[in-house]
């Protein structure tokens, strides 16, 4: 441990007003107690911190490109994997939207008391519990996918229009979304996935 006298510091003068802006919009980069100038750590370039602030942002613009609908990022996906799963089970649904199982479960009774889903037996399985969509439900589903054009367009503003197409693939390979690893249900193949 270093002793605290032997610690070198860089003095911080009290900034202007013209330079504290400045300073609000690159605070990431101050320097974090026990950098030193040969292992510098840099909060704007960690991963973890860098897709935290993505998904935050990512969220923001769909809150507001669906805020008059009252759905999150969460429950549109289970609504659309829903739809795709047409009497689909809570595990179908895992498979398909990546979500787990807990959260779906918690999820499923607040969407039936809102009338956009519905459970009934499974036709195959007399035991288990097949998901659809209401009418109500399938109008949000229709809704949510009529704004998710433009709300992709938005989320991927900040880049050249040439890496588009290679971010999404880049972030389907991060998160383990290949053909090699998708489940294979039967709504997986319709979907495409």
């Amino acid at each position: 441990m270093i002793a605290p006298e032997a610690r070198t510091t860089r003095p911080r003068p009290r900034p202007s007003q013209a330079t504290e802006s400045a300073m609000v919009e690159d605070k990431d980069n101050m320097p974090i107690d026990g950098d030193d100038d040969e292992h510098p750590f840099e909060l704007t370039r960690n991963v973890n911190y860098l897709l935290r602030r993505a998904h935050a942002r990512a969220d923001r613009l769909f809150d507001k490109a669906m805020q008059d609908i009252g759905l999150t990022p969460r429950q549109a996906a289970l609504l659309y994997g829903v739809r795709r799963c047409r009497g689909g089970s809570i595990s179908d649904l895992t498979a398909l939207t990546g979500m787990d199982r807990g959260t779906l479960s918690e999820m499923v009774p607040r969407l039936m008391k809102r009338g956009l889903l519905e459970k009934k037996l499974a036709k195959d399985d007399g035991r288990a519990m097949a998901l659809y969509l209401t009418k109500e439900g399938a109008g949000l589903v229709d809704l949510v996918i009529e704004r998710t054009a433009s709300l992709q367009a938005e989320v991927l503003d900040p880049l050249p229009h040439e890496y588009h197409e290679l971010f999404v693939k880049m972030l389907s390979l991060f998160v383990g979304l290949t053909v090699e690893t998708q489940s294979k249900t039967k709504w997986a193949d319709e979907a495409g996935i």
